[in-house]
């Protein structure tokens, strides 16, 4: 479904009574089938409303009952009206249902772009700049969509944004730094990975994180088994592998010990002197 913004408080310009009880009602009548009645309801709350609610609730049934084609107009509209009366959120749900509609028709490149303009809207709304925490978790969402699609270089930059604005709790820190750590190490960064891999281990060993703790091991010891470090890539893995014996966590603990075991193999393979043969 898409976001409706007429019925609940999504940004602090509510539209009118008499639109919202319009808007509610055309609603109803959709649920009916009732389309040309519905019509009629909505754009009478358009012309009534000064702000974009009317129309973006209109795209979003729109959207919601297959009339895509007829949607993606309306939003265009009401984005154009949010951005002429300096409304933000009215811009981000606009953009986020837009994206939403391009995603469902395989247009992953238009549906990327207006999950970008989302974000950036959402950046410039008061709720963003009250909320650093919000405006954290945002960042790291949206970085982790970039890295679903391969822009690592974005996904980090919006992380690195991320760390600034988070609080000062180690386990908020420590689940960026990791993040940071893991798109580093995707970059071919291995040195400035085990560094951000390091302090997430850290971080989350005040917080008392234990599940993290022994995922972060897993990773460092990745990154040390690249580098032929295979002595303290050996350790990191039974270090994860007793953290996972202590939180009865079977499958953590077999799946190091698989780690561990390669590593060994590895290491023996490297060190075997073939001339002797």
């Amino acid at each position: 479904m898409g976001r409706r913004i007429v019925s609940v408080e999504t940004y602090q310009h509510q539209p009118p009574s008499l639109v919202r009880l319009l808007v509610e009602r055309a609603e109803r009548l959709v649920g009916r089938g009732r389309w040309t009645d519905a019509r009629a309801l909505f754009h009478a709350a358009i012309t009534a409303d000064p702000t974009p609610a009317a129309r973006i609730a209109f795209g979003v049934c729109l959207a919601d009952d297959g009339h895509e084609e007829e949607a993606i107009p309306q939003l265009e509209q009401a984005w154009e009206d949010a951005k002429r009366l300096q409304m933000p959120d009215a811009r981000a749900v606009c953009c986020h249902n837009l994206s939403n509609i391009y995603r469902r028709r395989a247009n992953e490149v238009l549906s990327f772009q207006y999950e970008q303009l989302a974000m950036a809207a959402e950046m410039d709304s008061l709720r963003f700049q009250e909320t650093a925490s919000l405006s954290s978790e945002m960042l790291i969402q949206s970085a982790a969509l970039l890295s679903q699609g391969n822009e690592l270089d974005g996904a980090l930059c919006l992380l690195n944004a991320a760390l600034v604005l988070s609080d000062d709790s180690p386990c908020a820190r420590a689940t960026i730094e990791a993040q940071v750590g893991v798109t580093l190490a995707r970059l071919g960064k291995t040195g400035q990975a085990l560094l951000r891999l390091v302090t997430a281990h850290r971080l989350h060993r005040e917080a008392n994180n234990l599940p993290e703790c022994a995922h972060d091991l897993m990773n460092i010891g990745h990154l040390l088994q690249a580098q032929s470090r295979y002595a303290e890539a050996l350790r990191c893995f039974q270090l994860a592998g007793e953290i996972y014996r202590r939180l009865d966590a079977k499958n953590g603990v077999e799946i190091a010990r698989q780690f561990a075991r390669e590593v060994e193999r590895i290491k023996a393979i490297e060190s075997f002197d073939f001339s002797r043969n």
